[in-house]
């Protein structure tokens, strides 16, 4: 784990980041930066790239590591897992794998298929997006609620059932908004 972690700082790149203490930049209670990428680099994608503004309504986690990570793996099957549970309920798993580490997409690509990821899977070609959230270590995963803003944040490996728990309550939120009547416009006089 400490392995991982340090070569994570050494491969993004992360002297060009703004500073901040931990193994991440934070971005609890806020809109977090939108994922960069091109069509090419969602190896598992459908017809276009996703973009986090266009999941509002949406439970979003995404998580950024690479093949080889231990923790990246020690979580991998709780991320199946919840796309088989949770998907039609509204969860879009995201999991950015770091070109520094996996160099070509078509690695990645192979090596989502034999661990038959069945959520989205983007590389990171140019460690954009690993520098936009200032990771550090990783895994490191964002859980972002129907509003676009980040509800947890952290390192997922050491307590998944917790994890777990605050997806199941923000995919509630989901099911709340659904069951509210909508506002309908008054005719203007």
């Amino acid at each position: 784990m400490i392995r991982c972690a340090c070569l994570a700082v050494v491969l993004f790149g992360l002297q060009q980041q703004p500073q901040e203490s931990g193994l991440f930049t934070s971005f609890k209670g806020k809109t977090p930066p939108e994922i960069a990428s091109d069509k090419d680099q969602w190896v598992n994608g459908g017809e276009e790239p996703l973009q986090l503004a266009k999941l509002k309504n949406k439970v979003v986690w995404l998580q950024f590591g690479f093949s080889g990570c231990n923790g990246c793996k020690a979580m991998r099957p709780n991320l199946v897992k919840w796309q088989k549970d949770y998907a039609e309920k509204g969860l879009v798993i995201i999991e950015v794998f770091n070109a520094a580490m996996d160099k070509k997409a078509g690695g990645v690509k192979k090596f989502a298929e034999r661990e038959k990821l069945a959520y989205s899977v983007l590389w990171d070609k140019e460690t954009k997006n690993g520098l936009a959230y200032g990771i550090k270590a990783t895994p490191t995963a964002y859980l972002i609620d129907v509003d676009g803003r980040v509800v947890w944040e952290g390192q997922p490996q050491a307590d998944p059932a917790a994890r777990e728990k605050v997806i199941a309550v923000q995919l509630e939120r989901i099911k709340k908004d659904e069951k509210k009547p909508e506002k309908k416009e008054e005719p203007k006089k």
